[in-house]
């Protein structure tokens, strides 16, 4: 699998709010996509592990990494 960003920066510590539709983050160690203000999908488990879960958040919940937007998953 390839996948190609949008951008290559990286941001430092962000909030929830500051995602974008659709964009990766990290959080608990756990990997998620926004899918609204205040849903996302949850990917992975604390292990990096395959998971499938929905969450919710706050616009300030505090995230530990923000992916760069992908523009294409090649597979």
């Amino acid at each position: 699998m390839n996948i190609i960003y949008k951008n290559k920066d990286t941001e430092k510590q962000l909030y929830f709010e500051d995602c974008e539709i659709n964009q990766f983050f990290v959080k608990g160690g756990c990997l998620y996509q926004k899918l609204g203000p205040y849903e996302a999908n949850q990917i992975t488990n604390e292990k990096g592990e395959p998971y499938a879960d929905q969450a919710e958040f706050e616009q300030y919940h505090v995230i530990e990494r923000l992916i760069p937007l992908v523009d294409k998953i090649e597979y």
